[in-house]
C-alpha cells in the first residue's frame, strides 16, 4: 500500500508543477511572441509544444519522485490532491483573465 501511495503521490505533485507550467508558458507566450514562434517551429504549432513539453516534465518528475527515498503518507497524499485542485482552479482562472484581457485589448 505505501508503494502506492508513493506513485500516487508522485503523479499528483508531478500534475501540479505540470499545470504551472502549462500556465506559464500559455502567459509568456501571449506576452512574448518570440516564446511562441519557438513552439511553433520547434513543434510545428505552439500547442503541440507546450503538449510535448508538459507531457516530458510530467513523466521526468513522476518518475524522479517516485524514486525519492521518502515515506508518503495518506494525510500527505489527501492534501498534495487538495493542492492540486487549487491549483487547477486558480490556472484554469489566470489564463481566462489573461485571454479576458487580451480579448478587450488592456494588454
Amino acid at each position: 500500500m505505501k508503494n502506492k501511495l508513493k506513485i500516487i503521490n508522485a503523479f499528483v505533485l508531478s500534475a501540479v508543477v505540470t499545470i504551472l507550467f502549462i500556465v506559464a508558458m500559455t502567459m509568456l507566450a501571449e506576452i512574448r511572441p518570440i516564446i511562441k514562434d519557438w513552439l511553433k517551429i520547434t513543434f510545428s504549432h505552439h500547442w503541440t509544444g507546450k503538449g510535448i513539453l508538459a507531457v516530458g516534465l510530467f513523466l521526468a518528475l513522476s518518475l524522479l519522485i517516485s524514486f525519492l527515498p521518502q515515506e508518503t503518507k495518506e494525510g500527505a497524499v489527501r492534501k498534495n490532491l487538495f493542492l492540486l485542485f487549487l491549483v487547477s482552479v486558480a490556472g484554469t482562472l489566470v489564463i481566462l483573465g489573461l485571454y479576458i484581457l487580451e480579448t478587450f485589448r488592456f494588454i
